[in-house]
């Protein structure tokens, strides 16, 4: 800051502090960070393809993937070298995932198509449209995008194979879930994959499955491990004493929780 007071013209200061806006805004997920990187690459877009770069990235982390999408054709015109080409690439990941986690399936699909116009980038576009078919719970589309069937889908990196037992999930078919979240789940054991577990296994009646996956969850510091161990309770009255009784004991835990004055071991009356 002190370099750029000295020398406010100078593009390497402004490149510089830029980036270091950007990278901050990256650690913390700080949207206005994003916002005075996004003003800086711009001030100095004419003078250095890194700054094209830059900005067509803090864009597509705001999600305006059509600002980056800008900023991918002129980076056609900066090189012809690998830095290019991965700066690409970079570019069109970091905008379908703006896209998709800001604004949307739809949005992340509409992306896709722009994208398309102008230029080739099968990797990063089937895994953009993949998780956006995904998101909306078609799954033969996603799978379609990737060229895989549902075999291969357990070949794919762990984070794409819980989109897709998700999908399923969304699509009425928990069985297949916890085809891809059970072996998963003994590997990584990842909050996301557990909550899925559950759900599935709940679905289809499988009260053992969800009974481990919710120890798993109880167990560990996680933002869920509270309601797991309230699921935990429940089920133990479920299989105890009925659904009625279950369900009055869930009333409690929730009232408790949001601090209506109900005892965490009160039992409500029936039709309470």
């Amino acid at each position: 800051i002190k370099y750029r007071s000295a020398k406010p013209g100078d593009v390497e200061g402004r490149l510089l502090h830029a980036a270091v806006m950007g990278r901050l805004g990256d650690e913390g997920s700080d949207d206005e960070l994003y916002r005075r990187a996004r003003v800086l690459f711009w001030q100095v877009r004419n003078e250095s393809c890194r700054a094209v770069r830059g900005y067509g990235l803090v864009s597509a982390r705001l999600g305006k993937w059509k600002s980056a999408l800008h900023a991918l054709q002129r980076l056609t015109a900066c090189s012809s070298d690998d830095w290019h080409v991965e700066a690409e690439s970079m570019l069109v990941h970091a905008a379908g995932h703006g896209a998709l986690h800001r604004l949307g399936a739809h949005e992340a699909l509409t992306f896709v198509a722009e994208a398309g116009r102008i230029g080739s980038w099968p990797t990063e576009i089937s895994e953009i449209s993949a998780l956006a078919y995904c998101e909306l719970g078609e799954v033969d589309e996603a799978l379609r995008s990737l060229e895989v069937d549902m075999n291969g889908v357990r070949e794919l990196p762990p984070t794409t194979q819980l989109e897709f037992a998700n999908a399923l999930l969304l699509a009425g078919r928990p069985t297949e879930v916890l085809g891809i979240v059970g072996p998963l789940n003994r590997s990584i054991r990842s909050e996301y994959g557990l909550l899925l577990q559950v759900r599935a296994a709940m679905s289809v009646g499988n009260r053992d499955v969800a009974r481990r996956a919710l120890n798993a969850l109880s167990d560990a510091d996680r933002p869920s491990s509270g309601i797991a161990r309230i699921a935990l309770q429940v089920l133990d009255e479920l299989q105890r004493s009925g659904e009625q009784s279950a369900l009055r004991l869930l009333s409690s835990r929730c009232m408790y929780s949001a601090g209506v004055g109900v005892g965490p071991d009160a039992v409500l009356p029936s039709g309470g």
